[in-house]
């Protein structure tokens, strides 16, 4: 068995490309915090910094000094994956379901690929002993008995869903007291109709007085996948620093300084939230990535 913090921050290299990916930063778990669904790890271009992805089957070896792909042929980015994947929950606070605070999440016990411990300063807990959690907290069973999470009784609509709602009613009242249609009455066939020949009418088709029909519209093609692109709004802020988190408590190994000289953080510290803070208003989070361990 081994720590998530044993691998984080560890090179990641393509076997037959020889290429280096980048640096594992981080590990997406299932909602139910069993097993890793996909690793994280960001390239080592400071200028331009790319995530990619790739799934715990790709790994080849990562027991010593870097983790091992058979090859890159599996590497993706952050739009492929399905949103029902999880960040390592480190640095979460935890309470017990009677508002107890536990601490934080400070590392995850692995097995192969599989949670066995949920560690918590000193304390320890399994998957199992989790009721809830989300990304601002998690909520554990410390009391070794079962416990029951009660949902709420009726769920709140969101106001525009409720929008929605009334509008459809409104529609299906206006048609229950729209009036009958009445029907036409019958007209019984004339002479000529019933004797097989054709009644005269102005309005026979191909006539001169038959309506224009329309020429059917020329529709464009389908629009090349070459000319379709997309644009990433960038994270700023809170929603930014949340997927740094678990750099907090790890030793900086090189000075970082702002682009006006001044130093951010140094080599040699642990990094802090205010840390996280400082480096990134300096927009040198991705660099303090690269250099911690």
């Amino acid at each position: 068995m081994y720590k998530l913090s044993d691998i984080i921050g560890k090179t990641v290299i393509g076997t037959f490309e020889a290429k280096n990916v980048g640096t594992l930063m981080n590990a997406l778990f299932d909602r139910g915090l069993n097993k890793i669904r996909w690793f994280e790890a960001l390239s080592d271009d400071e200028t331009d910094a790319e995530r990619t992805y790739f799934e715990p089957s790709a790994v080849s070896a990562m027991a010593d000094d870097a983790i091992m792909l058979k090859n890159c042929g599996k590497l993706t980015g952050r739009f492929s994956l399905a949103p029902v994947f999880v960040s390592a929950p480190v640095n979460l606070p935890v309470y017990s379901p009677f508002g107890k605070a536990l601490g934080r999440v400070t590392d995850i016990t692995l097995d192969g690929f599989s949670v066995t411990e949920i560690n918590v300063g000193e304390l320890a807990f399994s998957p199992d002993a989790v009721l809830s959690s989300s990304d601002d907290v998690m909520i554990v069973n410390d009391t070794g008995e079962k416990i029951r999470l009660v949902p709420p009784k009726t769920r709140i609509p969101d106001p525009v869903e409720a929008a929605g709602i009334k509008a459809v009613i409104s529609s299906a009242q206006g048609f229950a007291a729209a009036p009958k249609v009445t029907a036409m009455p019958e007209v019984a066939p004339s002479r000529s109709a019933i004797d097989g020949e054709a009644e005269p009418s102005e309005e026979t088709p191909g006539g001169e007085n038959a309506p224009d029909i329309p020429e059917k519209p020329i529709l464009p093609g389908k629009i090349p996948y070459s000319n379709v692109s997309v644009t990433k709004s960038p994270l700023t802020g809170d929603a930014k620093r949340a997927g740094y988190a678990f750099l907090i408590g790890k030793l900086v190994t090189k000075t970082l300084t702002a682009d006006d000289g001044g130093v951010v953080v140094e080599a040699g510290s642990r990094v802090t939230e205010d840390d996280l803070s400082r480096t990134e208003q300096a927009g040198k989070l991705v660099q303090l990535a690269l250099h911690t361990k």
